[in-house]
């Protein structure tokens, strides 16, 4: 029988990571030829991570602030200096963080007639980290106050860090330098994406924090990339849908032009500005911080920046609400001992939590935001299952002491049963049991296909007519319902399949371990007595023909593909895995054009596939690094001549793998697994990435399980519909088992997005391992082995319906033990 689970969220999928934007100053290199500005060129050598902004980017265009009072976010300030004139005094400090203040409130010298109060607020921590008192200013002493932000910028910065969860830090440095472009970048600053990370903040030269309230608009600029907002100049003219192009904000007309003009002057560097919603067209917003002008002339956000900027407060760097940084020390701390953070329980159970407090006198606890008690200690009896959020906040008089403590409680209904049966292969006319064994039910009830069947502890049912069956019981009590399915498939009595064909060789006979399919020819790869080889087969799977390719030095072929000009592209590794051999070999001729041997000293492991693209060979799959462990690996070879075109090693998270590639519409979109939250194989997650020809990571994305729960889900196998991508796979939803199994079948659209999931379980057996997937008109076909409940190897066949339901199971018994490491689909046979 066959059980599904249906329709996951795709996990948010990529580590964060720094993305700088560069505010140059001298009018000579105000935008430099050789650089890009705003960071782009470093930026470009970490493209695997921009698809975390424009995710936020979406959500971000949906937002409208409702704030109306206050944001108020705690800054520190590291001063790093050399004793120099760098080393500025605590009154420049303090005036910066005014004019910050002043710049944002839209009041004073920066004038209330052109822009918004943004609402935002800005102060010098008063507290350090641990308890003691501070203005927020610290100085440290280093060279590095001179520094090249391109290789030095975490160097910096770990001279000096307060939590980035809980601080702004701004680190204030003599000069910043590039090391392709020199002197020129008067500050930068992380976008969003990059929250509570360790590179996290600003940095600014000390030259623009000297009480000058127009160099001070250098530290307004960067606290709007901290913000979120982007140069005004971004996407240049582009505006088909101004919430998704150019800088993401509506009220700022488009922008192609970097030039400082003067602040009297108007310039107009676009003609899309209608699109925006402006009823004509509009001159550059040179007065806009997020400009590249004059610094004489910022003085405005708009409402559209204040809201963008408002979204990531509130939901990205949310936790800078929390800070207490702003807040005076606490004279008289309260102690909280070791406190567990989430527990689990069930309806209808007593449940309490009794956290070690000292120093406190008063205690309110909240049930989501409901007062619930104002004892010290938690009770609760809860009478629905569901997710709670506990918080309790701790006062002792003090107000610069309060706490807030907050608890996960995971509450499940306290009904636990199984259902019992006897079904195995059905075939039409066939009779099948069922009975469960329940605890803490009141009620039960079956259901067949979403019908009402029976009250009764058991049930029989005959299955009349072939097809897809659900069958249901739902056990109920006081507090909760529960339901479980098994899902059957009934056959119409056809044949069963069998291994006429099976053909097993002799025991120092080949290895098998690739095959392609030529029409109606099957070629095999793999080795023979530790040689490379290819091998021809007949009709009846005997050997026809076989070729050595190597020099016999423990080459294995692993991976085939055929090009359809008469050429089969054979992938190789050694037997110690240190090296990978390419090989273009002719068919007709029977002789090797070219072979690449791949070896790199930091590299192991090699396992990658090949793909074909104009006249490009593209290898993309996996191999170990000593230093950064497994990562996925992309690189691309000249089909006339082997050279090396492009070598990439993608660091998307832990341990990449790259199972299953093809091409499709100028991209290369890779399947398999990987870790992007710590946790080792608990971790391990069905993925999905799109790559350019270029080698670019356009958009990379998880599935199946949350990463805040444990399981360990990979993806085998991909296919283009032409409408879509249907991916096959395998894991376990509930932990790392590799017997305990689902297979899984998913659909995406091109962006990644969920069309359908369906995982399929089985009582006849564990250890399911897809080998081959293909299309069939009324759907598809998912061939692969398992291990049946008595321990014997079987092969099955899956055939699956277009909308996931399958349609037809059949194991097959095979007359000899063997393992199955390839399939391929030829004539309609496997």
């Amino acid at each position: 029988m066959i059980g599904q689970h249906f329709n996951p969220e795709p996990i948010n999928k990529l580590i964060l990571i720094l993305l700088l934007s560069l505010f140059t100053t001298q009018s000579d290199i105000y935008i430099p030829e050789h650089f890009t500005g705003c960071g782009y060129s470093y930026l470009a050598e970490h493209q695997n991570y921009d698809h975390t902004m424009r995710l936020l980017d979406k959500q971000a265009a949906q937002f409208v602030s409702s704030k109306k009072a206050l944001y108020t976010l705690p800054v520190v300030c590291h001063i790093i200096h050399n004793n120099g004139s760098e080393n500025i005094s605590d009154d420049e400090v303090i005036a910066a963080i005014e004019d910050l203040n002043e710049a944002f409130e839209n009041i004073g010298y920066y004038d209330p007639t052109t822009g918004v109060n943004a609402d935002i607020e800005f102060c010098l921590a008063l507290r350090t980290p641990d308890e003691n008192a501070s203005n927020g200013i610290i100085r440290t002493e280093s060279t590095l106050t001179d520094f090249a932000y391109d290789i030095d910028d975490i160097n910096l910065k770990n001279l000096s860090r307060w939590d980035p969860n809980h601080h702004i830090n701004i680190w204030i440095v003599k000069e910043i330098r590039t090391t392709h472009s020199g002197s020129g970048v008067a500050g930068y600053a992380t976008l969003p994406a990059s929250h509570g990370r360790a590179i996290d903040g600003i940095v600014v030269e000390s030259r623009f924090l000297n009480q000058s309230k127009s160099e001070t608009t250098v530290l307004v600029h960067e606290m709007g990339h901290y913000l979120g907002l982007y140069h005004t100049f971004q996407g240049g003219c582009i505006n088909s849908d101004c919430s998704t192009s150019g800088d993401h904000v509506c009220d700022t007309p488009p922008d192609n032009s970097t030039s400082r003009v003067p602040c009297d002057a108007p310039a107009n560097s676009c003609n899309s500005d209608v699109n925006s919603g402006f009823s004509s067209d509009q001159n550059d917003m040179i007065n806009n911080y997020m400009d590249y002008s004059a610094l004489e002339c910022y003085n405005a956000f708009t409402e559209g920046q204040r809201n963008r900027m408002h979204y990531f407060i509130e939901n990205i760097r949310q936790s800078l609400l929390d800070s207490k940084a702003c807040q005076s020390p606490c004279l008289n701390p309260i102690g909280i001992g070791p406190v567990q953070s989430s527990f689990e329980t069930v309806t209808g159970a007593a449940f309490q939590i009794n956290p070690d407090i000292t120093g406190a006198n008063d205690y309110s606890w909240m049930i989501d935001g409901t007062l619930h008690s104002t004892n010290n200690i938690f009770e609760h009896v809860f009478n629905a299952p569901g997710d709670y959020l506990i918080e309790l906040i701790v006062e002792n008089g003090d107000p610069n002491c309060d706490q807030i403590l907050s608890f996960e409680v995971d509450v499940d209904c306290d009904i636990e049963f199984e259902i019992i049966s006897d079904a195995t292969y059905l075939e039409v006319g066939d009779v099948a049991n069922f009975s469960h064994q329940t605890q803490n039910e009141d009620d039960i009830y079956w259901y067949i296909n979403d019908q009402p069947y029976s009250i009764a502890n058991a049930i029989s049912y005959s299955f009349i007519n072939e097809g897809y069956y659900e069958i249901c019981l739902e056990a109920s009590n006081t507090y909760c319902s529960e339901t479980k399915c098994v899902a059957i498939i009934v056959s119409d009595n056809a044949p069963q399949c069998n291994d006429s064909k099976l053909v097993q060789y002799e025991t120092n006979g080949p290895w098998i371990n690739a095959m392609e399919s030529i029409g109606d020819q099957v070629i095999g790869g793999g080795s023979i007595e530790g040689c490379s080889a290819l091998l021809f087969f007949d009709e009846s799977l005997n050997i026809e023909e076989s070729f050595t390719l190597s020099d016999c030095n423990g080459w294995l072929v692993n991976y085939l593909t055929y090009d359809e000009l008469d050429h089969i592209y054979i992938g190789c590794n050694n037997v110690d895995n240190e090296s990978i051999l390419i090989i273009k070999y002719q068919l007709s001729s029977r002789t090797i054009i070219w072979q690449r041997s791949i070896h790199h000293t930091e590299r192991i492991n090699y396992r990658a596939r090949i793909l074909l693209y104009g006249n490009s060979v593209f290898l993309q799959g996996q191999m170990d690094g000593v230093i950064h462990g497994c990562d996925a690996l992309l690189i691309e070879l000249n089909a006339e001549d082997g050279m090396m075109l492009n070598d990439i090693v993608y660091h998307l998270g832990s341990c990449e793998t790259f199972s299953a590639s093809i091409i499709s519409n100028n991209s290369i979109i890779s399947a398999g697994r990987f870790n992007n939250a710590g946790g080792g194989q608990s971790k391990f997650r069905f993925a999905v990435a799109t790559m350019n020809l270029n080698a670019d990571i356009q958009w990379c994305n998880l599935y199946t399980v949350g990463l805040e729960g444990n399981a360990r889900t990979y993806a085998t196998h991909i296919l283009d519909t032409g409408n879509s991508l249907v991916l096959a796979g395998f894991g376990d939803y509930h932990g790392t088992g590799v017997n305990d199994i689902d297979l899984i079948f998913q659909e995406i659209d091109y962006d990644g997005d969920i069309v359908r999931h369906h995982s399929y379980t089985t009582n006849q057996g564990n250890t399911y391992r897809p080998r081959a997937f293909t299309i069939l008109p009324n759907g598809y076909l998912l061939f692969g082995d398992f291990i049946d409940a008595s321990g014997i190897d079987r092969s099955f066949i899956l055939s699956i319906s277009k909308l996931g339901v399958p349609l037809s199971f059949r194991a097959i018994e095979r007359s000899v033990a063997t393992h199955l490491s390839t399939a391929e689909i030829v004539g309609g046979q496997i």
